[in-house]
Formats: C-alpha cells, sequence, structure tokens
C-alpha cells in the first residue's frame, strides 16, 4: 500500500497542529523504543514544546543523562585518538620517514591521513 507524499507546510490552525505534534511525537518515541529494542542501540530524546512547560525526555531523565555521559565520553577519547606529544611525533618521524625525497612520495600523505595532517606531522 502507497502512502501520498505528506505536504510539508506550517499548519496555521492551531488546535490542528497541536493535534499533529501529538501524533508525530507519539510515533517517534514508539520509533525511538523499536530502534533502540530491535537494534540494542542506547537511544535518548530531549523534547521542548511549545504547548507544555515542562521539558520531555524519553525514556526517563535518568536515562537520557547516562546517554548524554556516555556519549561526551566517546567523544572524549576520538579527541585524545589523535593527540600525540613530542616524543610520539619523533617515532612518526623515524617510522614513516616524513622528507620530500621518498622513493614513491606517499610516504608523506599516509602518514599525514593516518596521524592528523599538516598540524600533527609537520611535513612540508
Amino acid at each position: 500500500m502507497i502512502r501520498t507524499k505528506v505536504k510539508l507546510a506550517y499548519i496555521t490552525n492551531d488546535s490542528s497542529r497541536k493535534a499533529t505534534y501529538k501524533k508525530r511525537k507519539k510515533g517517534l518515541m514508539k520509533k525511538m523504543s523499536e530502534l533502540s529494542t530491535c537494534c540494542g542501540i542506547d537511544a535518548c530524546a530531549i523534547m521542548y514544546s511549545p504547548y507544555e512547560s515542562q521539558t520531555e525526555f524519553w525514556p526517563s531523565l535518568l536515562r537520557v543523562e547516562q546517554v548524554l555521559s556516555k556519549f561526551k565520553m566517546i567523544l572524549e577519547m576520538e579527541k585524545r585518538k589523535n593527540m600525540m606529544n613530542q616524543e610520539g611525533l619523533v617515532i612518526i618521524f623515524l617510522v614513516h620517514g616524513c622528507t620530500t625525497t621518498d622513493n614513491d612520495g606517499n610516504a608523506q600523505s599516509d602518514a599525514k591521513d593516518r596521524y592528523g595532517g599538516d598540524r600533527a606531522i609537520g611535513c612540508e
């Protein structure tokens, strides 16, 4: 069964807009629940509604805080993954031989790609 394309436009009727918001919010929560259950992922939602004074959290405020802290930890680990000190930089220079006289000309670009580009490698 083929559904017709939904026309995306601002709903001018206030009561109709509020009813549509509630239906879509319910559908979004159901899909988030299905995604979390079926795929085994951590998911959360934070919604600011013009119709309700309090912010809504899915599944709960405690679970949202847990998911966000886990997300922030992953971001910190990703940031640290490419960090290096002077000793690490010297090792990369020795191992990859970052000079302009490489035989194949690829060691320079490989090292740059692998270790964060010109800012991390310092190859000209």
